[in-house]
Protein backbone atom coordinates (compact mmCIF):
# COMPACT_ATOMS: atom_id res chain seq x y z
CA UNK A 1 0.00 0.00 0.00
CA UNK A 2 0.94 3.81 -0.32
CA UNK A 3 1.97 6.08 2.30
CA UNK A 4 -0.95 8.57 1.73
CA UNK A 5 -3.77 8.51 3.86
CA UNK A 6 -6.98 5.88 2.85
CA UNK A 7 -9.27 6.82 0.85
CA UNK A 8 -12.77 8.72 1.91
CA UNK A 9 -16.04 8.15 1.13
CA UNK A 10 -17.77 11.35 -0.69
CA UNK A 11 -20.50 12.03 1.11
CA UNK A 12 -22.27 12.26 -2.55
CA UNK A 13 -22.56 8.32 -2.19
CA UNK A 14 -25.11 8.00 0.84
CA UNK A 15 -27.80 8.44 -1.31
CA UNK A 16 -31.28 7.98 -0.22
CA UNK A 17 -32.03 4.97 1.94
CA UNK A 18 -28.54 3.70 1.55
CA UNK A 19 -27.14 6.82 3.19
CA UNK A 20 -30.07 6.71 5.86
CA UNK A 21 -28.77 3.00 6.54
CA UNK A 22 -25.14 4.29 6.95
CA UNK A 23 -26.15 7.53 8.94
CA UNK A 24 -28.27 5.49 11.42
CA UNK A 25 -25.95 2.13 11.78
CA UNK A 26 -22.69 3.92 12.03
CA UNK A 27 -23.12 5.23 15.89
CA UNK A 28 -23.04 1.41 16.51
CA UNK A 29 -20.85 -0.37 14.92
CA UNK A 30 -17.02 -0.23 14.30
CA UNK A 31 -17.45 -1.05 10.71
CA UNK A 32 -16.24 1.59 8.50
CA UNK A 33 -19.07 3.78 6.71
CA UNK A 34 -17.70 2.79 3.16
CA UNK A 35 -18.16 -0.65 4.28
CA UNK A 36 -21.76 -0.47 5.69
CA UNK A 37 -22.70 1.21 2.73
CA UNK A 38 -21.39 -1.06 0.38
CA UNK A 39 -22.90 -4.35 1.81
CA UNK A 40 -26.03 -2.49 1.76
CA UNK A 41 -26.27 -2.01 -1.32
CA UNK A 42 -25.02 -5.26 -2.63
CA UNK A 43 -27.38 -7.16 -0.20
CA UNK A 44 -30.27 -4.64 -0.48
CA UNK A 45 -29.81 -5.07 -4.29
CA UNK A 46 -30.18 -8.87 -4.33
CA UNK A 47 -32.72 -9.31 -2.25
CA UNK A 48 -35.02 -6.69 -4.50
CA UNK A 49 -36.75 -8.97 -7.24
CA UNK A 50 -34.11 -9.45 -10.14
CA UNK A 51 -35.78 -8.66 -13.08
CA UNK A 52 -34.90 -4.28 -12.95
CA UNK A 53 -32.22 -4.12 -15.18
CA UNK A 54 -30.45 -1.52 -17.51
CA UNK A 55 -29.12 -2.45 -20.83
CA UNK A 56 -25.77 -1.36 -22.16
CA UNK A 57 -25.03 -2.41 -25.64
CA UNK A 58 -26.66 -5.98 -25.47
CA UNK A 59 -25.62 -6.64 -21.72
CA UNK A 60 -28.16 -7.17 -18.99
CA UNK A 61 -27.49 -5.66 -15.61
CA UNK A 62 -29.27 -5.59 -12.94
CA UNK A 63 -29.13 -4.56 -9.28
CA UNK A 64 -26.34 -7.10 -8.54
CA UNK A 65 -22.75 -6.08 -6.36
CA UNK A 66 -20.52 -8.07 -6.11
CA UNK A 67 -18.15 -5.56 -2.57
CA UNK A 68 -14.60 -7.08 -1.69
CA UNK A 69 -13.96 -5.80 1.91
CA UNK A 70 -10.29 -5.05 1.94
CA UNK A 71 -8.63 -4.28 5.26
CA UNK A 72 -5.87 -4.95 7.78
CA UNK A 73 -6.26 -7.93 9.54
CA UNK A 74 -5.95 -6.10 13.23
CA UNK A 75 -8.21 -3.53 12.41
CA UNK A 76 -10.33 -3.95 9.20
CA UNK A 77 -13.47 -4.80 11.03
CA UNK A 78 -14.11 -6.76 7.53
CA UNK A 79 -16.86 -8.97 8.95
CA UNK A 80 -18.44 -6.13 11.14
CA UNK A 81 -20.17 -4.71 8.05
CA UNK A 82 -22.63 -7.56 7.18
CA UNK A 83 -23.06 -8.48 10.84
CA UNK A 84 -24.89 -5.23 10.94
CA UNK A 85 -26.66 -5.54 7.11
CA UNK A 86 -27.37 -8.91 8.50
CA UNK A 87 -29.77 -7.72 11.41
CA UNK A 88 -31.77 -5.32 9.00
CA UNK A 89 -32.16 -8.50 6.37
CA UNK A 90 -33.38 -10.39 9.31
CA UNK A 91 -35.69 -8.12 10.26
CA UNK A 92 -37.46 -7.15 7.02
CA UNK A 93 -37.61 -10.89 5.91
CA UNK A 94 -36.57 -13.71 8.52
CA UNK A 95 -37.45 -16.48 5.91
CA UNK A 96 -35.05 -14.73 3.57
CA UNK A 97 -32.41 -14.15 6.06
CA UNK A 98 -32.30 -18.06 7.09
CA UNK A 99 -32.60 -19.58 3.75
CA UNK A 100 -30.72 -17.08 1.23
CA UNK A 101 -27.95 -16.13 2.22
CA UNK A 102 -24.90 -18.67 2.68
CA UNK A 103 -21.39 -19.24 3.36
CA UNK A 104 -18.36 -19.90 0.83
CA UNK A 105 -17.67 -20.33 -2.80
CA UNK A 106 -15.86 -24.03 -3.16
CA UNK A 107 -16.94 -25.98 -6.30
CA UNK A 108 -18.77 -24.96 -9.22
CA UNK A 109 -21.35 -28.04 -9.01
CA UNK A 110 -21.83 -26.73 -4.94
CA UNK A 111 -22.72 -22.76 -6.41
CA UNK A 112 -25.16 -24.15 -9.42
CA UNK A 113 -26.84 -26.75 -6.62
CA UNK A 114 -27.72 -23.67 -4.66
CA UNK A 115 -30.00 -22.52 -7.88
CA UNK A 116 -30.71 -25.53 -10.16
CA UNK A 117 -33.74 -25.51 -12.80
CA UNK A 118 -36.14 -28.31 -11.95
CA UNK A 119 -35.74 -31.67 -13.63
CA UNK A 120 -38.88 -33.24 -15.36
CA UNK A 121 -42.57 -32.38 -14.85
CA UNK A 122 -43.91 -35.75 -13.04
CA UNK A 123 -42.77 -35.81 -9.40
CA UNK A 124 -43.24 -39.86 -9.13
CA UNK A 125 -40.30 -40.09 -12.23
CA UNK A 126 -36.97 -41.21 -11.28
CA UNK A 127 -34.68 -38.55 -10.91
CA UNK A 128 -37.24 -35.56 -10.67
CA UNK A 129 -36.09 -32.33 -9.22
CA UNK A 130 -38.52 -29.86 -8.64
CA UNK A 131 -35.74 -27.31 -8.69
CA UNK A 132 -35.38 -24.15 -6.47
CA UNK A 133 -37.73 -21.41 -6.99
CA UNK A 134 -36.37 -18.61 -5.16
CA UNK A 135 -33.29 -17.66 -6.98
CA UNK A 136 -31.64 -15.25 -4.94
CA UNK A 137 -28.36 -15.81 -3.18
CA UNK A 138 -26.43 -13.91 -0.98
CA UNK A 139 -22.81 -14.90 -0.32
CA UNK A 140 -21.30 -14.13 1.98
CA UNK A 141 -17.15 -15.61 1.51
CA UNK A 142 -15.24 -14.36 4.43
CA UNK A 143 -11.74 -16.42 3.46
CA UNK A 144 -11.93 -14.61 -0.58
CA UNK A 145 -8.42 -15.28 -0.89
CA UNK A 146 -8.83 -19.14 -0.74
CA UNK A 147 -11.13 -18.72 -3.24
CA UNK A 148 -8.31 -17.17 -5.65
CA UNK A 149 -6.52 -20.06 -4.73
CA UNK A 150 -8.86 -22.68 -5.14
CA UNK A 151 -10.22 -20.77 -8.72
CA UNK A 152 -6.57 -21.35 -10.04
CA UNK A 153 -5.96 -25.09 -9.61
CA UNK A 154 -5.69 -27.30 -12.62
CA UNK A 155 -9.13 -28.55 -13.51
CA UNK A 156 -11.27 -26.10 -11.22
CA UNK A 157 -13.90 -24.49 -13.21
CA UNK A 158 -14.79 -21.91 -10.45
CA UNK A 159 -13.20 -18.83 -12.35
CA UNK A 160 -15.72 -19.15 -15.23
CA UNK A 161 -18.67 -19.93 -13.04
CA UNK A 162 -18.43 -17.04 -10.81
CA UNK A 163 -17.78 -15.11 -14.24
CA UNK A 164 -20.98 -16.01 -15.59
CA UNK A 165 -22.96 -15.90 -12.33
CA UNK A 166 -22.18 -12.35 -12.57
CA UNK A 167 -23.26 -12.03 -15.93
CA UNK A 168 -26.67 -13.87 -15.46
CA UNK A 169 -25.69 -16.28 -17.62
CA UNK A 170 -27.01 -20.14 -18.39
CA UNK A 171 -24.94 -21.72 -15.75
CA UNK A 172 -24.37 -25.96 -16.46
CA UNK A 173 -22.11 -28.77 -14.78
CA UNK A 174 -20.10 -30.03 -17.30
CA UNK A 175 -18.74 -33.02 -15.54
CA UNK A 176 -21.54 -34.80 -14.71
CA UNK A 177 -23.08 -37.04 -17.60
CA UNK A 178 -26.41 -38.14 -15.70
CA UNK A 179 -28.41 -35.79 -13.93
CA UNK A 180 -26.39 -32.73 -15.04
CA UNK A 181 -27.61 -29.46 -13.30
CA UNK A 182 -28.59 -26.63 -15.19
CA UNK A 183 -29.43 -22.57 -13.42
CA UNK A 184 -31.19 -20.07 -15.19
CA UNK A 185 -32.39 -17.14 -13.77
CA UNK A 186 -30.60 -16.61 -10.83
CA UNK A 187 -29.22 -13.76 -8.55
CA UNK A 188 -26.50 -14.07 -6.90
CA UNK A 189 -24.58 -11.60 -5.01
CA UNK A 190 -21.16 -12.34 -3.67
CA UNK A 191 -19.61 -10.40 -0.50
CA UNK A 192 -15.95 -11.08 0.47
CA UNK A 193 -13.60 -10.39 2.32
CA UNK A 194 -9.71 -10.28 2.39
CA UNK A 195 -6.79 -8.10 3.52
CA UNK A 196 -4.54 -5.68 1.38
CA UNK A 197 -1.25 -8.16 1.12
CA UNK A 198 -3.38 -11.12 0.39
CA UNK A 199 -5.19 -9.07 -2.36
CA UNK A 200 -2.09 -7.99 -3.74
CA UNK A 201 -0.42 -11.31 -3.73
CA UNK A 202 -3.13 -13.13 -4.84
CA UNK A 203 -4.24 -10.85 -7.99
CA UNK A 204 -0.76 -11.22 -9.28
CA UNK A 205 -0.22 -15.02 -8.67
CA UNK A 206 -3.48 -15.79 -9.47
CA UNK A 207 -3.24 -14.68 -13.19
CA UNK A 208 -6.70 -14.51 -13.54
CA UNK A 209 -7.09 -10.37 -13.29
CA UNK A 210 -8.58 -10.13 -17.26
CA UNK A 211 -11.84 -11.96 -16.31
CA UNK A 212 -12.71 -12.63 -12.55
CA UNK A 213 -11.35 -9.66 -9.94
CA UNK A 214 -12.62 -6.99 -12.45
CA UNK A 215 -16.33 -8.63 -11.55
CA UNK A 216 -15.71 -7.14 -7.86
CA UNK A 217 -15.63 -3.91 -6.41
CA UNK A 218 -12.91 -3.61 -3.66
CA UNK A 219 -13.83 -1.40 -0.49
CA UNK A 220 -11.31 -0.48 1.69
CA UNK A 221 -12.48 -0.60 5.15
CA UNK A 222 -10.55 0.45 8.27
CA UNK A 223 -12.16 0.35 12.35
CA UNK A 224 -14.39 3.64 12.39
CA UNK A 225 -14.22 3.89 16.26
CA UNK A 226 -14.22 1.78 19.25
CA UNK A 227 -16.96 0.42 21.15
CA UNK A 228 -15.96 -1.30 24.53
CA UNK A 229 -19.69 -1.98 25.32
CA UNK A 230 -19.96 -3.86 21.65
CA UNK A 231 -22.25 -1.41 20.18
CA UNK A 232 -25.61 -2.62 18.17
CA UNK A 233 -28.24 -1.31 16.52
CA UNK A 234 -31.20 -0.27 18.79
CA UNK A 235 -34.47 -1.83 17.65
CA UNK A 236 -36.24 1.37 16.45
CA UNK A 237 -33.66 1.82 14.05
CA UNK A 238 -33.74 -2.16 12.63
CA UNK A 239 -37.55 -1.31 12.54
CA UNK A 240 -37.25 1.81 10.80
CA UNK A 241 -35.23 0.19 8.13
CA UNK A 242 -36.56 -3.08 7.81
CA UNK A 243 -40.01 -1.33 7.03
CA UNK A 244 -38.25 1.05 4.64
CA UNK A 245 -36.91 -1.70 2.69
CA UNK A 246 -40.20 -3.33 2.59
CA UNK A 247 -41.81 -0.64 1.62
CA UNK A 248 -39.07 -0.19 -1.25
CA UNK A 249 -40.09 -3.81 -2.14
CA UNK A 250 -43.37 -3.42 -2.77
CA UNK A 251 -43.16 -0.23 -4.65
CA UNK A 252 -40.73 -1.40 -7.51
CA UNK A 253 -41.88 -5.30 -7.56
CA UNK A 254 -43.61 -4.62 -11.27
CA UNK A 255 -39.84 -2.53 -12.34
CA UNK A 256 -37.81 -4.56 -15.41
CA UNK A 257 -35.90 -2.08 -17.60
CA UNK A 258 -35.05 0.98 -16.30
CA UNK A 259 -33.54 4.00 -17.89
CA UNK A 260 -32.01 7.16 -17.45
CA UNK A 261 -33.76 10.70 -17.12
CA UNK A 262 -32.76 12.82 -20.00
CA UNK A 263 -30.86 14.78 -17.35
CA UNK A 264 -28.98 11.81 -16.12
CA UNK A 265 -28.12 10.50 -19.64
CA UNK A 266 -26.59 14.31 -20.49
CA UNK A 267 -24.46 13.63 -17.13
CA UNK A 268 -23.29 10.11 -17.84
CA UNK A 269 -22.14 11.54 -21.48
CA UNK A 270 -20.31 14.03 -19.56
CA UNK A 271 -18.63 11.31 -17.75
CA UNK A 272 -18.05 8.47 -19.95
CA UNK A 273 -15.01 8.97 -21.00
CA UNK A 274 -13.57 9.24 -17.29
CA UNK A 275 -14.72 5.78 -16.57
CA UNK A 276 -13.41 4.33 -19.76
CA UNK A 277 -9.83 5.76 -20.40
CA UNK A 278 -7.12 4.69 -22.74
CA UNK A 279 -3.96 5.47 -21.06
CA UNK A 280 -4.34 3.28 -18.16
CA UNK A 281 -0.76 1.17 -17.76
CA UNK A 282 -1.06 -2.32 -17.85
CA UNK A 283 -1.58 -4.29 -14.24
CA UNK A 284 -3.63 -4.48 -11.30
CA UNK A 285 -5.66 -0.93 -11.42
CA UNK A 286 -6.11 -1.67 -15.23
CA UNK A 287 -7.68 -5.06 -14.78
CA UNK A 288 -9.83 -3.97 -12.32
CA UNK A 289 -10.74 -0.54 -13.52
CA UNK A 290 -12.00 -2.44 -17.23
CA UNK A 291 -15.62 -2.70 -16.03
CA UNK A 292 -15.95 0.13 -15.07
CA UNK A 293 -18.93 1.62 -16.84
CA UNK A 294 -21.17 -1.40 -15.96
CA UNK A 295 -20.42 -0.86 -12.23
CA UNK A 296 -21.75 2.42 -12.40
CA UNK A 297 -24.65 0.84 -13.92
CA UNK A 298 -25.41 -1.51 -10.98
CA UNK A 299 -24.30 1.17 -8.72
CA UNK A 300 -27.12 3.65 -10.43
CA UNK A 301 -29.80 0.76 -11.09
CA UNK A 302 -29.77 -0.05 -7.05
CA UNK A 303 -29.74 3.94 -6.08
CA UNK A 304 -32.98 4.18 -8.02
CA UNK A 305 -34.35 0.77 -7.08
CA UNK A 306 -34.20 2.05 -3.48
CA UNK A 307 -35.63 5.15 -3.92
CA UNK A 308 -38.83 3.22 -5.29
CA UNK A 309 -38.27 4.54 -8.87
CA UNK A 310 -38.08 3.03 -12.14
CA UNK A 311 -35.90 5.66 -13.81
CA UNK A 312 -32.54 6.65 -12.89
CA UNK A 313 -31.94 10.46 -12.26
CA UNK A 314 -28.84 12.63 -11.97
CA UNK A 315 -29.07 12.28 -7.91
CA UNK A 316 -28.84 8.31 -8.51
CA UNK A 317 -26.04 8.64 -11.15
CA UNK A 318 -23.91 11.27 -9.03
CA UNK A 319 -24.26 8.95 -5.71
CA UNK A 320 -23.54 6.10 -8.19
CA UNK A 321 -19.99 8.06 -9.40
CA UNK A 322 -19.43 8.80 -6.06
CA UNK A 323 -19.54 5.08 -5.01
CA UNK A 324 -16.93 4.20 -7.81
CA UNK A 325 -14.79 6.97 -6.89
CA UNK A 326 -14.33 5.27 -3.62
CA UNK A 327 -13.82 1.88 -5.21
CA UNK A 328 -11.13 4.08 -7.54
CA UNK A 329 -9.20 5.33 -4.74
CA UNK A 330 -9.14 1.76 -3.33
CA UNK A 331 -6.98 0.06 -5.85
CA UNK A 332 -5.07 3.18 -5.71
CA UNK A 333 -4.46 3.09 -2.45
CA UNK A 334 -4.08 -0.79 -1.93
CA UNK A 335 -1.62 -1.47 -5.09
CA UNK A 336 0.38 2.07 -4.48
CA UNK A 337 1.65 2.01 -8.21
CA UNK A 338 3.63 -1.21 -7.65
CA UNK A 339 1.77 -4.00 -9.69
CA UNK A 340 2.12 -6.47 -6.79
CA UNK A 341 4.00 -8.76 -5.46
CA UNK A 342 4.42 -11.63 -7.51
CA UNK A 343 7.28 -12.93 -4.86
CA UNK A 344 4.71 -12.91 -1.78
CA UNK A 345 2.06 -14.77 -4.36
CA UNK A 346 4.60 -17.40 -5.29
CA UNK A 347 5.67 -17.37 -1.87
CA UNK A 348 1.68 -18.30 -0.49
CA UNK A 349 1.41 -20.86 -3.29
CA UNK A 350 4.67 -23.11 -1.86
CA UNK A 351 3.90 -22.70 1.60
CA UNK A 352 0.42 -23.84 0.57
CA UNK A 353 2.01 -26.61 -1.10
CA UNK A 354 3.32 -28.61 1.68
CA UNK A 355 0.19 -28.20 3.77
CA UNK A 356 -0.03 -28.80 7.90
CA UNK A 357 3.40 -30.11 8.00
CA UNK A 358 4.66 -26.47 6.81
CA UNK A 359 8.23 -25.67 4.96
CA UNK A 360 11.72 -24.60 6.45
CA UNK A 361 13.58 -21.13 5.69
CA UNK A 362 16.01 -22.86 4.08
CA UNK A 363 13.59 -24.71 1.87
CA UNK A 364 11.92 -21.47 0.38
CA UNK A 365 15.26 -19.90 0.11
CA UNK A 366 16.78 -22.86 -1.95
CA UNK A 367 13.58 -24.31 -3.57
CA UNK A 368 11.37 -21.80 -4.39
CA UNK A 369 13.74 -18.56 -4.37
CA UNK A 370 16.97 -20.87 -5.72
CA UNK A 371 19.34 -18.39 -3.17
CA UNK A 372 18.38 -15.61 -4.94
CA UNK A 373 17.24 -13.60 -2.28
CA UNK A 374 19.28 -11.74 0.01
CA UNK A 375 18.75 -12.54 3.65
CA UNK A 376 17.09 -9.27 4.06
CA UNK A 377 14.70 -9.55 1.06
CA UNK A 378 13.68 -13.13 2.31
CA UNK A 379 13.05 -11.90 5.48
CA UNK A 380 10.97 -9.02 4.74
CA UNK A 381 8.73 -11.61 2.50
CA UNK A 382 8.48 -13.98 5.83
CA UNK A 383 7.61 -10.95 7.49
CA UNK A 384 4.36 -10.20 4.83
CA UNK A 385 3.64 -13.94 5.20
CA UNK A 386 3.19 -13.95 9.31
CA UNK A 387 0.91 -11.19 9.01
CA UNK A 388 -1.30 -12.13 7.06
CA UNK A 389 -4.28 -13.89 9.28
CA UNK A 390 -3.95 -17.12 7.63
CA UNK A 391 -0.36 -17.98 8.27
CA UNK A 392 1.94 -18.43 11.02
CA UNK A 393 5.91 -19.09 11.42
CA UNK A 394 6.00 -22.36 14.60
CA UNK A 395 9.33 -24.02 16.31
CA UNK A 396 9.46 -27.85 15.97
CA UNK A 397 11.78 -29.80 18.42
CA UNK A 398 14.16 -31.00 16.89
CA UNK A 399 16.48 -33.01 19.34
CA UNK A 400 18.54 -29.52 19.52
CA UNK A 401 18.07 -26.48 18.26
CA UNK A 402 14.39 -25.97 17.31
CA UNK A 403 13.51 -25.78 13.80
CA UNK A 404 11.29 -22.86 12.28
CA UNK A 405 8.83 -23.57 9.86
CA UNK A 406 5.99 -21.62 8.11
CA UNK A 407 2.36 -22.69 7.00
CA UNK A 408 -1.06 -22.08 6.47
CA UNK A 409 -2.58 -21.83 9.94
CA UNK A 410 -4.33 -25.12 10.77
CA UNK A 411 -8.51 -25.30 10.76
CA UNK A 412 -9.27 -25.68 15.18
CA UNK A 413 -10.39 -29.28 13.92
CA UNK A 414 -7.29 -29.95 12.13
CA UNK A 415 -5.11 -32.84 13.87
CA UNK A 416 -1.55 -31.87 14.70
CA UNK A 417 0.82 -33.42 12.05
CA UNK A 418 3.63 -33.73 14.14
CA UNK A 419 1.40 -35.66 17.06
CA UNK A 420 -0.68 -37.51 15.38
CA UNK A 421 0.12 -41.53 15.21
Amino acid sequence: MTTAPPPRLPETALHGLPGEAVHLIDPHTEASRAAVLFTFLAATGIYLKPQAHMFAGDAIHPARLWPLIVGPTANGMKGTSWNAISRVLETADITFATTNIVSGLSTPEGLIELVRDGNGLDPEADGFDEGVHDKRRIIIEAEFASVLTRARKEGNALAPIIRDVWDGKRLQTLTRKVNALTATGHHIGVIGQITPTELVAKLTAADMAGGTINRFLPVYSVRSKRLPDGGGIPDDVLAYLAASLKDVKQRTRNVGRITRTPAARKLWHHYYDELTPENLPEGPVAWICARAVPQVIRLSVIYTLLDGRDEVDEQHLIAALAAWNYVRATIDYVFGGSGGNPDLGRLMEYVDGHGLKGVSRNRIAKDLFRNHKSRTDLDRLLDLLTGMEEYESAELPTGGRPATIFRRKPAPTDANPWTAG
